[in-house]
């Protein structure tokens, strides 16, 4: 599954939340995760589209950090999914404010800056994701969700993107994503490439 975590200055944010697959719990590694760095809250949490493999820690979580912010793609009423009603439950049980993004969003972690990008295109969970550009001073890392190389293309395309530090290669390195345009374009320095167990089917 995903799940990043970025500090700066006191500010905690979460990108997505880790794989209802994982054997161990998602969410409880993240807890545990922050346990480690002293830190108790997040105070942003994206979630860059509605799969299990991005989303399925959120109950766990929630059990165990106070989150102030949930940032999620916005949906029509034709497209709320099963995972979407329970993100909301979720919410309003821990009484978590929940954003949704429809136009660019910038957000203020610290001396960083999160930058949330809209969804591009309906039709497609993976594709209708979110992207996040965290940025500090020249340091500038991205994640793309699952997104696949057609909607990478849009991004290019749409927004205006800075050399990248720090990719987060989309979709778990599928094939189907992180396309040769989209690095001559970008320039990373490092990809991260998150694991995801074969069992996954999302």
């Amino acid at each position: 599954g995903a799940a990043t975590l970025l500090h700066s200055h006191g500010v905690t944010a979460l990108v997505d939340c880790g794989s209802h697959y994982s054997q161990r719990g998602s969410g409880a590694s993240v807890a545990d995760a922050m346990d480690t760095y002293g830190w108790d809250a997040v105070d942003i949490l994206v979630l860059t589209h509605y799969h299990r493999d991005h989303a399925g820690g959120l109950c766990e979580l929630l059990a165990r950090v106070s989150v102030a912010k949930l940032i999620v793609p916005w949906e029509t009423e034709e497209e709320k999914s099963e995972l979407s009603g329970e993100v909301r439950a979720l919410a309003q049980r821990y009484g978590v404010q929940i954003e949704y993004v429809y136009d660019v969003m910038t957000l203020s972690l610290g001396e960083a800056v999160l930058m949330v990008y809209p969804q591009l295109t309906h039709g497609e969970v993976n594709e209708e994701g979110l992207s996040v550009l965290c940025s500090a001073g020249e340091f500038d890392a991205l994640m793309t969700g699952d997104m696949g190389t057609s909607t990478e293309k849009l991004l290019l395309e749409t927004y205006e993107l800075p050399d990248i530090e720090v990719l987060f290669v989309a979709h778990h390195g599928s094939k189907y994503s992180t396309s040769h345009r989209f690095l001559r374009e970008i320039m990373p320095e490092v990809v991260d490439l998150p694991w995801v167990p074969a069992t996954a089917t999302e």
